[in-house]
């Protein structure tokens, strides 16, 4: 049974405008995160927001260019599902990618059989696990057999 989830990206903010919660995360918070496991991503888009916190520098100088004044820095928005996700952005001169996570942080327990079985949600027996967060509701199954 495939099951459609309604997505309203305008929650996360307009065009110019960061997403909620956004906080920068280091290389290996990324790589443990989730965002290299999936197959594809919930949606995609490509926003232009200003980080105060994120200079801009130049290529002949390396002086930062935007001390003292606000610049759009280019992210490409990767929604992992329809709480959270990641924004990518690059600094050309400098040759760094730089990574912020937005929406909920996740805080998942695990539900029982037995409740699953009460709240209508699927749950496949031993080897299967299913989480919720306890932050936003959002439900992540998993089999663990291998």
């Amino acid at each position: 049974m495939t099951t459609t989830i309604e997505f309203d990206a305008t929650k996360f903010g307009g065009f110019n405008d960061a997403p909620p919660n956004l906080r920068e995360i280091t290389e290996k918070e990324w790589v443990r995160s989730g965002y290299f496991s999936v197959h594809s991503f919930f949606h995609e888009e490509f926003r232009q927001f200003i980080i105060k916190s994120l200079p801009a520098t130049s290529e002949k100088t390396g002086k930062i260019l935007n001390e003292g004044r606000d610049v759009y820095h280019s992210f490409k928005l990767c929604y992992m599902d329809e709480h959270h996700g990641y924004a990518i952005t690059h600094d050309y001169w400098e040759g760094k990618v730089r990574v912020f996570h937005f929406g909920c942080n996740h805080k998942y327990h695990e539900l029982s059989f037995q409740e699953c079985n009460y709240r209508g949600i699927s749950h496949f027996g031993n080897c299967w696990h299913v989480h919720e967060c306890r932050e936003c509701g959002n439900i992540y199954s998993c089999d663990s057999s291998g």
